[in-house]
């Protein structure tokens, strides 16, 4: 693979149309690896890790086969908002069968992605007088 899974999981969700791109300026940019944090940045945003996966076989040809592990997180002004917009993301990936990607050059099919957690708050930060919630969904992404 060329691309992170995380990479290729944001270019899903972007087009399922429940983010946008951060080049967009628009609302809920979907980032990689990363929340910006910069006093311009809109509130509402998310990004994908990726995270801890399974080594699942081995090919008898050498090559490993993984459940690449991922977390979409969200931050926004409200816990209820936050819960809305995973929801609407854990509905997304619930119907994920041989669902291809297209990132430049490179396609990949994803083969399913498991849900690992339920939604899960990971706490409110405050930023002077902005108060804003984060929550979390962690799952593992197969490729075919």
């Amino acid at each position: 693979m060329n691309d992170s899974p995380a990479k290729i999981l944001a270019e899903f969700l972007r087009g399922k149309g429940l983010f946008t791109s951060p080049a967009e300026a628009k609302a809920w940019p979907l980032f990689v690896s990363f929340l910006p944090d910069e006093p311009s940045q809109l509130t509402d945003v998310g990004a994908v890790y990726d995270s801890v996966g399974e080594k699942q076989a081995r090919i008898s040809g050498g090559e490993n086969v993984f459940k690449y592990g991922i977390q979409v997180r969200v931050r926004c002004a409200s816990y209820a908002e936050g819960w809305a917009k995973l929801m609407q993301v854990e509905g997304a990936l619930e119907t994920v069968h041989l669902q291809t990607v297209t990132i430049g050059d490179e396609q990949y099919t994803i083969d399913c992605f498991n849900q690992t957690s339920p939604i899960i708050s990971m706490g409110a930060e405050v930023v002077g007088t902005k108060k804003r919630e984060n929550l979390s969904l962690n799952g593992l992404l197969l490729f075919c």
